[in-house]
């Protein structure tokens, strides 16, 4: 009989530990075909063997090597770092923002968040500069994290983005999974408390008028900016806080997590540009956006900024698709 050394049985161990999110494309998959089966979408062969390519290619980076964030150097925060961090998160909040107001704003979206916002044009101020302050704390707290939250952005590798462009498709599929769970409880809880949710489709009408190419776009703008407030801004700046007061590294990220996801959750009834669709049922929304800032929260704090805008806009985007296509 042959014993295996305890220094073997470690290293298989922590290989096998290090691979587990092979799982997510194995998971990912069977969930795809079956959300795209309950609305009625058939893929065609093409795509079929797009999916498939796409998780045979996840899975094999991860067996290979698995991506994980790079460690870095902290940085210390100084006037040159304050006033670069304010002038790179400025222009981007304020181009993007132009972007999307000029180009990809939906009429009827416009007409409604018009009609909903009591405060004029106030609310969408109040949202650029929260985008403009937190994103610009954020941006230094980062930068005195011993982790690397930005590693696409700093480092540009083809197996990184590659990494991260099929990694984001099938960690939505599974966020999406965790939303709907975390949904359903949420519509539990405001069930018991008198509210009905609104219909889903009535969100979808938003939206009709767009491409496909024009739907996407507008959700990666949206999704570049809400994780620069939640994720970058509340997340990493109370983390970094956190850290400074002496809480434990573990800890303090997952403050950090919880504080952005209520964030998260109350801004969809509050500064949402759908904020009037969500506030028919204000505790069931905010619930529910509550679970999806977890799940946002989870992938930012282990796969960056990047995966986490990725996933965020591919997770609205996806699932406005397939219920437009399945005839919602």
């Amino acid at each position: 009989m042959t014993v295996a050394t305890p220094g073997v049985v470690r290293r298989g161990a922590s290989w096998l530990k290090a691979r587990l999110e092979v799982l997510v494309p194995g998971l990912g998959l069977p969930l795809f075909l079956l959300m795209a089966g309950q609305m009625d979408v058939t893929l065609n062969a093409f795509q079929t063997a797009l999916l498939w390519g796409a998780a045979l290619v996840y899975a094999g980076l991860v067996l290979w090597s698995p991506m994980a964030l790079p460690a870095k150097d902290v940085r210390p925060i100084t006037r040159v770092t304050l006033v670069r961090a304010g002038l790179l998160v400025t222009a981007a909040v304020v181009g993007a923002t132009l972007l999307q107001v000029a180009v990809y704003q939906s009429p009827a979206l416009a007409a409604q968040a018009q009609a909903s916002d009591q405060s004029g044009s106030g609310g969408s101020l109040l949202k650029l500069l929260l985008m403009i302050t937190l994103g610009t704390a954020g941006v230094l707290a980062e930068g005195t994290l011993p982790v690397d939250l930005f590693p696409v952005l700093r480092h540009r590798t083809v197996r990184r983005i590659a990494y991260v462009a099929v990694a984001a498709f099938f960690l939505m599929v599974v966020t999406q999974l965790w939303s709907e769970l975390f949904g359903g409880l949420a519509q539990v809880v405001g069930g018991a408390l008198g509210e009905t949710a609104p219909e889903l489709g009535d969100v979808v009408e938003y939206f009709q008028e767009y491409t496909p190419a024009g739907l996407f776009l507008t959700h990666l703008v949206s999704a570049g900016l809400e994780e620069l407030l939640f994720r970058v801004g509340i997340l990493t700046g109370v983390w970094a806080l956190a850290r400074r007061v002496g809480i434990g590294g573990r800890a303090a990220a997952w403050l950090g997590l919880l504080i952005s996801a209520v964030c998260f959750g109350l801004y969809h009834v509050t500064l949402s540009s759908l904020r009037g669709y969500f506030v028919q049922a204000p505790v069931t929304s905010i619930l529910s956006s509550f679970g999806a800032g977890l799940a946002d929260g989870v992938i930012y704090r282990y796969r960056g900024y990047t995966a986490a805008v990725l996933v965020h806009a591919l997770g609205n985007w996806l699932f406005l698709m397939l219920f437009m296509g399945g005839g919602g």
